[in-house]
């Protein structure tokens, strides 16, 4: 096999990556009990590395950098690595921007093989969590913990009494002759302090909640035919020292909102929270990169807000819990490997995007080999998404990137299941016409954004490459697209 090839002019070499290493593990709760293994083998055996002063740096202190780790209080960071904070940091803002974001959808339509589908409302936990039915009636539901006892007392034994004409009050249980002051908080929190569950219970007055696809025939996880519409979202956390709280939310919400789409659109997706690392921001010989990831939301599994911007959004997770997974990562997989104080890098955007390809091909390998659960074996289904932002972004330019991303990604899918000409002269008349765009940075963006990314591949000496007959379709597939987009650009005035 030839180390490089001609194609239109377009030479392709084979690249050198270094040393490289992926990982998938299936569940969230093993990802963090694995990870937390690996930082205490490292810390036990090699307390004096620098990578190892820099991960423990947010936590010396009752003193953070809300800027940097999105509270100012050390305690709070500590919690949040040990698991006894799950909520997302910014939930008004999420909600508000998903709000505005529903606008959107009326702008999109998939079509085709959704035609005769239509909504239906349901009280049973399947299909897809509806926001408008939920919030009709949604409320907190409270629960009432001795600290004495160590246990919750049921609501229906405690007494409240009010603080004279203010609006607080005092929860009291009586217990064998003994009076035992309570603390009100939100149900589910013992729960989650116990380990016995993840998020805290939110509960609605009114019934049907959920939406799912009726009219034709269901997709169930057992059905892996090609009329089962399967996508898995991938979505980058972290990013760059300058990156504050703000970006951490608007570099997830594209995804965020293509899995809602999604859902509501009948198409099961998986959302895979991506951790990943280098040596440098360029691969090459001397380099050390890796990625590893792990579901926040299964195929059948209803959307978590909450869950996957936690996981994915938050600066404490990230500049917290991670900076140590980061840091014990690289020990364990590279032999003893020092990061360093800065943690490493984050590959650049085209960089994360090649190797990304071949983290496709490592998981399409371990599922046909039995050790992977997954029912999408297109690669082009597989999407990562985690846009960069330029330091200094104000918030309104960061809300119309990740609205355009948006887009680009829905465009993506939708070339994949309805074809390159339905799609993108849908997405002309979504950004001329019904946004305002000019039709020739719609062509530029379409070309650069989404035919450039979701025909991507990798030409390398690592295992996991795509092969020369694979690159040769791919690339004569993207000059074709190509052409499709320029003939349908010329008909929009």
């Amino acid at each position: 096999m030839a180390n490089s090839f001609d194609f239109q002019n377009t030479t392709i070499t084979r690249r050198q990556v270094g040393e490289q290493s992926f990982n998938y593990v299936d569940d969230r709760k093993r990802f963090i009990k694995e990870s937390n293994e690996n930082w205490d083998e490292m810390t036990r055996d090699a307390s004096g590395l620098s990578s190892y002063e820099a991960a423990q740096r947010g936590f010396r202190n009752n003193n953070g950098d809300a800027d940097f780790y999105g509270t100012a209080s050390g305690v709070e960071m500590k919690e949040v690595a040990k698991g006894q904070i799950t909520t997302y940091l910014y939930q008004t803002e999420l909600m508000d921007f998903l709000k505005r974001a529903k606008d959107l959808f009326r702008e999109i339509s998939i079509g085709g093989a959704f035609e005769k589908d239509r909504l239906v409302a349901t009280d049973l936990s399947i299909g897809v969590f509806s926001f408008d039915l939920a919030s009709q009636g949604l409320y907190r539901p409270m629960e009432y913990l001795s600290p004495e006892l160590n246990r919750l007392i049921d609501p229906d034994l405690v007494i409240s009494t009010q603080v004279a004409d203010t609006d607080e009050y005092v929860f009291t249980y009586e217990e064998e002759g003994v009076v035992y002051v309570l603390i009100q908080q939100q149900e589910g929190t013992k729960a989650i302090l116990d380990g016995e569950r993840d998020t805290l219970v939110f509960r609605t007055r009114t019934k049907k909640v959920n939406l799912y696809r009726g009219g034709k025939k269901a997709i169930s996880d057992e059905d892996t035919s090609q009329e089962a519409k399967f996508v898995d979202l991938f979505v980058e956390i972290g990013g760059l020292a300058y990156y504050t709280p703000t970006m951490f939310r608007y570099r997830v919400l594209p995804m965020v909102m293509t899995a809602y789409f999604l859902q509501s659109a009948g198409i099961k997706c998986a959302i895979n929270a991506v951790l990943s690392g280098s040596r440098s921001r360029q691969r090459g010989s001397g380099n050390r990169s890796y990625i590893e990831s792990y579901p926040v939301k299964q195929y059948s599994q209803n959307l978590d807000f909450n869950e996957i911007t936690f996981e994915t959004a938050d600066p404490r997770v990230f500049r917290g819990r991670d900076f140590r997974y980061i840091a014990s990562t690289f020990w364990k997989k590279f032999n003893g490997y020092n990061v360093g104080s800065g943690l490493g890098s984050d590959l650049s955007q085209r960089e994360s995007e090649i190797q990304f390809e071949e983290y496709k091909n490592y998981l399409i390998d371990e599922a046909n080999k039995g050790d992977l659960r997954l029912f999408n074996r297109n690669k082009k289904l597989m999407l990562l998404s985690g846009f960069e932002i330029n330091r200094g972004a104000d918030e309104a330019d960061m809300e119309e990137s990740a609205i355009e991303e948006f887009f680009n990604l829905v465009c993506k899918i939708d070339i994949q299941f309805n074809g390159a000409e339905v799609a993108m002269r849908r997405f002309f008349k979504q950004q001329v016409t019904e946004r305002n765009k000019s039709k020739f940075e719609t062509l530029a963006r379409l070309r650069s954004k989404i035919l450039d990314t979701a025909f991507e591949y990798s030409y390398s000496d690592s295992k996991y490459s795509d092969t020369e007959s694979y690159i040769m379709k791919n690339l004569a597939t993207k000059e074709k697209y190509k052409e499709i987009a320029t003939r349908i650009s010329n008909e929009f005035n």
